[in-house]
């Protein structure tokens, strides 16, 4: 792609995860990269992300909750290309998609902390370490990775999606610190995380 197609004031991220289903704690780490000046953030729910196996919501679905949870975000994009590819979703797949088609000059890999520490093994870590800023965003405090990197602290939310379907499927509603009220409508019509 010719340089002059690239946006060099931009500084678009990109932020995956299965988001079964998309949480407050998903929302803050976007919330923190955009009171830093990110920007269009694109926020992709995996098809299936690697080494997790099946999700249990659809990708669907787990597309509209992830819209439902961002209501309200500006410079936010929820894009749907992983669920439409199927199979594996690899980040290093989605960057070079968001380079290409949606002509991002600086593109930074958005992410939480519990995927930081991970990022090395993943597939092409090395080459998304060496052609791609990652920014990390995390309690005060977290254990950082040696990596490079920039970090964004953020407010604590002890809150993680397996914590969420287990309390609806014990029948206990979630408060709203944790799922936004239109993602639990979503989830409560589609009759998911019952069993």
């Amino acid at each position: 792609m010719p340089p002059s197609s690239l946006n060099p004031q931009d500084k678009s991220a990109l932020y995956g995860g299965s988001f079964d289903p998309f949480h407050e704690g998903h929302r803050i780490v976007i919330e923190t990269a955009l009171e830093a000046g990110y920007g269009p953030i694109f926020v992709c729910p995996a098809a299936q992300v690697p080494g997790k196996g099946e999700t249990i919501a659809s990708g669907r679905d787990r597309l509209e909750m992830t819209r439902l949870g961002t209501v309200g975000l500006e410079r936010i994009q929820v894009d749907s290309w992983e669920i439409t590819e199927g199979g594996i979703s690899y980040s290093t797949q989605t960057l070079d998609y968001l380079r290409e088609e949606k002509r991002c000059g600086h593109l930074s890999l958005l992410l939480g902390g519990d995927a930081a520490t991970t990022l090395p093994q993943w597939r092409d870590g090395e080459q998304i370490l060496k052609t791609t800023p990652v920014v990390i965003v995390a309690r005060p405090g977290f254990d950082l990775p040696s990596y490079k990197h920039s970090f964004l602290p953020s407010p604590q939310l002890e809150v993680s999606s397996r914590s969420i379907r287990e309390s609806l499927v014990k029948g206990k509603t979630p408060p709203p610190s944790w799922l936004n009220p239109l993602v639990l409508a979503h989830i409560r019509a589609r009759g998911l995380y019952t069993n």
